[in-house]
């Protein structure tokens, strides 16, 4: 890093408060904000080392965590757009829900999404994939990018040893339901993703799994102009929305119905859709924040943490 550059950016309540230097000890907090509990992170940003920072040493590597979670999902999962709704190029994945939730419970994190992908269809991809993927291939969904190292390769088979996870949060099947002319057969799309499940425990003997449901407030029930939200879009219109529900829901039957003793039901509260939105109605920064505030209380009680 940079001589004179920060060595850590402070946020205080998702927004950027200040920047602390090696050569000077800084109090980050702010005037007026001792009234209520704050959430400060901070965040050490990636940098080259082409010089050495002021403090003349490189700092110890900190312990690895003992615990492991993996959250598989598409855009919502990893934070797409949660700058702000003109900045759809730019993502803070370290700020999505599932990062603040790993970095909260102290455990390492593997995210395996893309965007756009569902259980058993696929919306349209952005660019940046789309022209990864063959000539003719189709996107991938879950059951393809799953089993991958490289999404876009058929042919690359991921190594499962490489990260065994204690808990998977699957976050998945809202781009199935994008288009309303034509839903998944439920039949078919629930059998797909109690089969996810079981090849995941196969793969992982003794894992976790969490099913995570969006609340309405946050996909669908968006009205622009209501006061409560900043103007933006829905990820899904209101009248998709209760085929979404019922269809996970039904997917979680089954499962129990399968004997499947390790998966659990996880749906965030209408709060969370109680915040600005990203770029094309995905959750800002705030949103995220809300999403984890609600999954680690009851990840910590699940999993005994």
């Amino acid at each position: 890093m940079s001589a004179g550059k920060p060595l850590t950016l402070v946020t205080l309540d998702v927004q950027a408060a200040s920047s602390l230097l090696a050569s000077r000890s800084t109090d980050p907090r702010q005037p007026g904000k001792a009234q209520h509990p704050n959430r400060y992170r901070f965040e050490s940003p990636h940098s080259s080392q082409a010089e050495v920072h002021l403090s003349r040493r490189f700092l110890s590597a900190p312990a690895v965590p003992t615990r492991r979670v993996e959250f598989v999902g598409d855009s919502l999962t990893v934070g797409f757009g949660n700058v702000g709704r003109t900045w759809c190029q730019i993502t803070a994945a370290s700020q999505s829900f599932a990062a603040l939730t790993a970095t909260f419970l102290d455990a390492q994190l593997q995210v395996t999404a893309w965007s756009g992908a569902g259980l058993t269809r696929s919306t349209q991809q952005p660019a940046a994939l789309a022209v990864r993927l063959s000539a003719g291939s189709p996107p991938p969904n879950l059951p393809d990018f799953y089993r991958r190292s490289d999404g876009a390769q058929p042919s690359s088979l991921y190594d499962y040893n490489l990260y065994i996870p204690q808990l998977i949060v699957m976050a998945i099947g809202v781009n199935d339901f994008v288009d309303s002319s034509e839903y998944p057969v439920m039949e078919a799309w629930t059998q797909v993703y109690v089969g996810a499940i079981n090849a995941m425990n196969a793969v992982y003997p003794g894992v976790k799994i969490v099913m995570m449901q969006y609340p309405e407030a946050m996909l669908s029930a968006f009205q622009p102009g209501s006061g409560s939200v900043t103007q933006g879009i829905d990820v899904l219109l209101p009248s998709n929305y209760p085929v979404y529900e019922t269809y996970h829901q039904a997917a979680y039957n089954r499962a129990i119905a399968a004997g499947i003793s390790n998966v659990y039901y996880f749906e965030p509260s209408a709060r969370v859709g109680l915040f600005s939105r990203g770029c094309t109605g995905h959750p800002g920064l705030a949103g995220h924040q809300a999403i984890s505030d609600e999954l680690i209380p009851y990840l910590k009680g699940m999993m005994a943490w």
